[in-house]
This record gives structure tokens, C-alpha cells and sequence, in this order.
């Protein structure tokens, strides 16, 4: 098995603010890069482990969809508490919890 180095690249946490701390890591002589975020298994990590930018694509998509909820929640659609609820559970539900 051969890893790519086009693929690969490395990150370090830590909460410290000092000045960042860079590595020479190569694979077959080749140096790896440095990312400040990686998504790995649809996560979002960045390099201090707050989540905030998961968080913030996550708002997002939710956002859009709430605001199609919002549209259709309108008394001249008349749908009814239920089916709104449905929609939401459908919509928002996957983002928020996924299987």
C-alpha cells in the first residue's frame, strides 16, 4: 500500500498563541504540508479544537433550510402544525443528527 503525499498533510493542536510551531515530515522525500483545518469523516478539525467552523457550515445548511420552512409555514399555505413539524424533523433532523 502507497500513501499519497498529494493527499496527505499534518496538523498540530494546541490552545497555545505563541508563535506556531512548524515540522519537517516527509513521506518518500517528500514534505508534507501544514493545514490550519482538515475535514476528516465529514468533521471539521482545526487546529485549536473548537469545532467552530463544523459549527458554522452546520448553521448554514440549516439556515437554508429553515428559511423554505418558514416560507411554507404561512397561513395561505395552510399546512397543518404536523406536517410542518414533519418537514423540520426531515430537513433539519439529517443535519443535526445523522444516521
Amino acid at each position: 500500500m502507497k500513501i499519497s503525499i498529494e493527499k496527505s498533510c499534518y496538523m498540530i493542536f494546541t490552545k497555545s498563541t505563541r508563535e506556531e510551531l512548524t515540522l519537517d515530515l516527509k513521506i518518500y522525500g517528500d514534505n508534507l504540508k501544514r493545514q490550519d483545518e482538515i475535514k476528516f469523516l465529514c468533521i471539521r478539525f482545526d487546529s485549536r479544537l473548537t469545532f467552530s467552523p463544523l459549527i458554522d457550515e452546520l448553521k448554514e445548511r440549516c439556515n437554508s433550510r429553515l428559511n423554505l420552512i418558514k416560507i411554507l409555514s404561512n397561513k395561505n399555505w395552510r399546512l397543518h402544525h404536523k406536517t410542518l413539524g414533519n418537514l423540520y424533523k426531515s430537513l433539519i433532523g439529517c443535519i443535526i443528527f445523522p444516521i
